[in-house]
């Protein structure tokens, strides 16, 4: 499964899947669940487009596509 990593001041983040029904767009890696995870890595990286498009704050970070083992 995967996911995008977000390393910012503020710390590291992982982006959730379907984040209206988590309630949570970025989260630990302590909290993250099968449920909070994409089946493909296009589709993470696809999310994080559409959320950078209309979140400026989140420009300044780094990311990384990474595999989660759940």
């Amino acid at each position: 499964m995967y996911t995008i990593k977000s390393t910012s001041e503020d710390g590291v983040y992982y982006l959730v899947k379907d984040w209206r029904k988590n309630k949570a767009i970025w989260t630990t890696k302590n909290e993250l669940d099968r449920t909070m995870l994409y089946k493909r890595p296009q589709d993470a990286w696809a999310s994080l487009t559409k959320l950078l498009k209309v979140m400026d704050e989140y420009k300044t970070d780094t990311f990384e596509l990474v595999t989660i083992e759940v």
